[in-house]
């Protein structure tokens, strides 16, 4: 019969034995995760540095016109040049980023909208990877080939159940994009599939540019004004920002903007959780702005004097979360108007870069648009 020294030796060394193992399979996860995170930001860093020309299908984000074959053509300076192939009532359309401004060109209308880069406006992508880490696990997974292309998988599964799973081909070599999807529950949205992508020789692009034809009509959409104060936003939009201390989901906000004509002025904030981006709208509801017409898929609601409005690349679910949260707000304030220490610019929690986002054309036929990673930059 073992004596019972013998017994408790064997337990300990059993036990040593199992405590490694675990923190092999911690270390192993944590090594996985780094790397993830490594691969995402080269992504971020470098992939949108590299010169090819690419045949893309993009949701459009419109259910109008549902998926875009678009023709994209990307250069060493970051600069990006979109045109549409179909569906026919968009074919011809070219949409440039070259860094400084952000050019819409409507060939049907010899038109062009020009504002400035959202490309200025993005936080850096080692801020956004450092909000995106708060909400999300990132590990690695193995998939198919893409357009001729060894990919790496990246994969982000959000902390919060009702936002998706979000999975990033990247292409193995060059660290450029290949496809981007959702997925929640059984659903599997592709965002972004590379069809067909020739990497060219570093420089023989040059400087990217759209030449439209003899006679164009160019429209420069003024930018948004950053509310320095509540006595402004009163002034000119008739309310004050709602923002709440914390948001939900690890969202954060950039400071409130005012956006629209001078006679229909309103509110936008804009935030992220470093991998998906939304916009709350705060309208008055006695200004002619209350009229104004809401990106395709949003959700909205009123409160006192305040239309509040919810646009983004987010689930309807996360919308209506988001949109509460607003409300809540606005409900802890003795008047919709009524500047305190919730109800105003200093309140809630902020992203590190404070600089005004990009407008939203409000009234404009509808256009690509386009998500943070510039249809695959």
């Amino acid at each position: 019969m073992p004596n019972v020294n013998s017994r408790i030796d064997t337990l300990v060394r059993v036990g040593a034995a199992v405590c490694l193992n675990l923190l092999a399979c911690s270390l192993a996860v944590a090594d996985q995760e780094s790397s993830a995170k490594s691969v995402f930001l080269k992504y971020m860093e470098q992939g949108r540095l590299v010169e090819y020309t690419a045949i893309r299908v993009q949701l459009s984000g419109c259910d109008d016109f549902g998926t875009l074959q678009l023709k994209v053509q990307n250069n060493v300076a970051g600069q990006q040049r979109i045109t549409v192939l179909a569906p026919i009532a968009m074919q011809g359309q070219v949409y440039l980023d070259d860094n400084d401004r952000y050019v819409q060109f409507f060939p049907d209308e010899n038109r062009m909208l020009v504002t400035k880069s959202p490309s200025a406006y993005l936080p850096s992508p080692r801020e956004r990877l450092a909000i995106a880490e708060r909400n999300y696990r990132f590990s690695l997974s193995k998939g198919p080939s893409i357009a001729g292309r060894g990919a790496t998988y990246v994969v982000a599964t959000p902390k919060d159940d009702d936002m998706p799973v979000r999975r990033f081909a990247i292409d193995e070599k060059t660290y450029v994009i290949l496809k981007m999807e959702t997925v929640q529950g059984n659903k599997t949205t592709v965002a972004l599939d590379t069809r067909a992508i020739d990497y060219k020789q570093s420089g023989s692009f040059g400087e990217l540019r759209i030449q439209p034809a003899t006679g164009v009509r160019t429209i420069t959409v003024t930018e948004p004004v950053r509310v320095t104060s509540n006595s402004m936003a009163a002034a000119l939009t008739g309310i004050v920002p709602v923002i709440p201390q914390t948001l939900p989901s690890g969202f954060l906000a950039r400071e409130p903007e005012i956006l629209g004509t001078p006679h229909e002025q309103f509110i936008a904030v804009r935030i992220t959780d470093g991998l998906a981006t939304a916009t709350i709208y705060q309208f008055s509801t006695k200004g002619a702005a209350r009229f104004a017409s809401l990106p395709p898929g949003s959700i909205e609601s009123t409160f006192g004097k305040i239309r509040f409005a919810v646009a983004g690349d987010i689930p309807k679910a996360m919308m209506q979360k988001l949109l509460k949260a607003f409300i809540n707000e606005a409900s802890k304030s003795t008047s919709a108007y009524a500047p305190s220490t919730r109800n105003s610019v200093g309140a809630g929690l902020r992203l590190p870069d404070v600089k005004t986002p990009p407008p939203v054309n409000f009234g404009v036929r509808p256009t690509m648009s386009t998500s943070p990673e510039r249809a695959g930059g």
